[in-house]
C-alpha cells in the first residue's frame, strides 16, 4: 500500500447477534442497529449450525444431527454493507464441527445455533481493508484485524492482530471516547480466552 492510510471516526460496541439466521444476516442486522456501514467483530464460543439445503429465512429444524452442529472457538470478521444493504464479510477463526470433519468450511451462510455476544469496532462509512489501527485518547493505539482474505479462513491460514502494537494498517479508526482503552482491553481478553 502506498500513500497515506485512510482515517475515519469510529466507536467500540457490544451487542448480541441474533441466533438461527445465517451469520451474514445476523451481522447485517447488528451493523444496522449500530448505525454503521462497516464493522470489525470479535466473537468467541458460539454454537453453530450448517444447514446448506435450507433457505436463509427457513426455520431451524426441531431435530438436528451431529453432522450439522459445531462450535466457533474464536472468530474475527470485517463486515461491510454493500450498496444494496447486504453484508459482505471476510474473516479468520477457529471452529470445529461435531462430526469431526476439520476441513468443513465456516461460511457466511452458517447459522448461529443461539444468540451470541459480540464485541467490535464500528465506523459509519463504507471502508475497505481488514487491518485496522485503533486510536483513542491519551495516545492509546492498538492494531486489530488480519491479512486480507475472501470468505472465512482458518487461523492457521492468516496473520492476525488482536490488540497488539503493530504499526501496519489499511485504515486508522479514531475512537475518542474515554472508555475506548477499557473496551479494547475487554475485546482483547475475549480473543485470548
Amino acid at each position: 500500500m502506498t500513500g497515506a492510510v485512510p482515517t475515519c471516526d469510529g466507536w467500540l460496541f457490544e451487542d448480541i447477534l441474533d441466533g438461527y439466521f445465517p451469520l451474514r444476516e445476523s451481522l447485517r442486522q447488528c451493523l444496522i442497529r449500530q448505525r454503521a456501514a462497516t464493522g470489525l467483530f470479535v466473537l468467541t464460543y458460539a454454537p453453530i449450525l450448517h444447514l446448506p439445503d435450507r433457505p436463509g429465512d427457513a426455520p431451524v429444524p426441531l431435530r438436528l444431527e451431529a453432522e450439522v452442529s459445531g462450535l466457533v472457538r474464536r472468530l474475527m470478521m470485517v463486515v461491510r454493507l454493500d450498496e444494496t444493504g447486504q453484508a459482505e464479510l471476510r474473516g479468520v477463526g477457529a471452529w470445529r464441527w461435531h462430526h469431526g470433519d476439520s476441513a468443513a468450511a465456516l461460511t457466511p451462510d452458517t447459522r448461529l445455533a443461539e444468540p451470541a455476544f459480540v464485541r467490535g469496532i464500528a465506523v459509519a462509512q463504507d471502508v475497505d481493508g481488514c487491518l485496522w489501527r485503533l486510536s483513542g485518547p491519551d495516545g492509546f493505539a492498538q492494531s486489530w484485524g488480519f491479512d486480507a482474505s475472501n470468505g472465512i479462513v482458518s487461523l492457521s491460514e492468516a496473520v492476525v492482530s488482536a490488540g497488539d502494537s503493530s504499526p501496519r494498517a489499511d485504515l486508522v479508526v479514531h475512537a475518542p471516547d474515554a472508555a475506548t482503552p477499557a473496551k479494547a482491553a475487554q475485546m482483547k481478553r475475549d480473543w485470548q480466552i
